[in-house]
């Protein structure tokens, strides 16, 4: 996901029983993505998100 998607660091409680199911379809200046995930943590930082996105930024108040 962090290579298709968007950076993020992922994580379950229960990695043995991990079971997970992706497609990607890319449209040109469109992507569609589609998952299918036992329960898990996605944690992304600031520099994920810049790397992500380096033109979004993050707002600081």
């Amino acid at each position: 996901m962090s290579s298709e998607v968007m950076p993020a660091t992922l994580s379950c409680k229960r990695p043995a029983d991990f079971q997970g199911e992706a497609a990607v379809l890319d449209l040109g200046e469109i992507r569609a993505s589609r998952f299918s995930l036992s329960p898990l943590r996605s944690r992304r930082t600031a520099p994920m998100i810049r790397r992500g996105d380096p033109e979004a930024g993050l707002s600081r108040p």
